[in-house]
């Protein structure tokens, strides 16, 4: 529930005159059928699962399944009630691709707006369903962008955050 589906449901059957938009839902299954079915959305809706189907909870640079769908996407989009920073829409940023979030993401800090992501204020099934509309009527601007929405989160690496922390560290000593 916290992931919020109904919402990104309700967003994709204010859509349903365009037929070419497509959502792949990745990761748990559970009643996401059944709230597709509810929308009338289970035509626009493709349930592929985990990714990687065998989950290695350890800290690991994402697959290349789940790179492969982060690229071929024309848009991520992330609707759930809170999170504090949500790696799966760091890693859409980094193979370039643009983002949808709520206002209580903590990623929301990095995104800037209206270039490599947009931020929902009103949370809203309408407020979601125009900006996709948006999204998809310019899509072939956004490919042509791709590469700085990569860009935009290169301060993020883990080399330069632990270079950021050192030379705290050494500012304190």
């Amino acid at each position: 529930p916290i992931k919020r589906m109904e919402l990104l449901f309700q967003a994709l059957a204010k859509l349903k005159e365009k037929k070419h938009i497509k959502c792949i839902c990745v990761g748990p299954k559970a009643n996401l059928h059944e709230l597709a079915l509810e929308h009338n959305v289970l035509d626009k809706v493709v349930f592929v699962g985990h990714v990687p189907k065998d989950q290695n909870l350890g800290l690991e640079p994402p697959h290349d399944e789940l790179i492969n769908l982060y690229r071929s996407a024309d848009l991520y989009v992330s609707t759930s009630f809170v999170e504090s920073f949500g790696s799966a829409t760091a890693e859409a940023l980094a193979c370039g691709t643009p983002v949808i979030v709520c206002k209580n993401h903590g990623v929301r800090d990095v995104i800037i707006e209206n270039e490599t992501g947009w931020v929902l204020r009103k949370e809203t099934p309408a407020e979601l369903a125009e900006i996709i509309l948006g999204l998809y009527d310019n899509r072939e601007q956004l490919k042509l962008q791709r590469e700085e929405i990569s860009n935009s989160i290169g301060h993020l690496s883990w080399d330069h955050v632990s270079k950021q922390i050192a030379s705290i560290y050494k500012a304190l000593l």
